[in-house]
């Protein structure tokens, strides 16, 4: 767990964790999404769609099984 799916449980401010990625060079940001489990990123692309925009339906299904 990375702490981002609870914000009770979030110690780090959006705005920082925002500043912090963006000093990341572009290869080691694209090495950090690369090394994530496809169902995790799933699930922020998820949130991050649904953020985008409040009328967007995003449905996750798991075609794994």
């Amino acid at each position: 767990m990375d702490g981002l799916e609870s914000p009770g449980k979030n110690t780090i401010s959006q705005s920082r964790l925002v500043a912090e990625a963006q000093s990341l060079p572009f290869d080691k940001r694209k090495n950090i999404i690369a090394d994530q489990p496809e169902t995790t990123l799933h699930k922020h692309l998820k949130v991050l769609f649904s953020s985008m925009d409040s009328n967007l339906e995003v449905l996750l299904m798991d075609l794994m099984n």
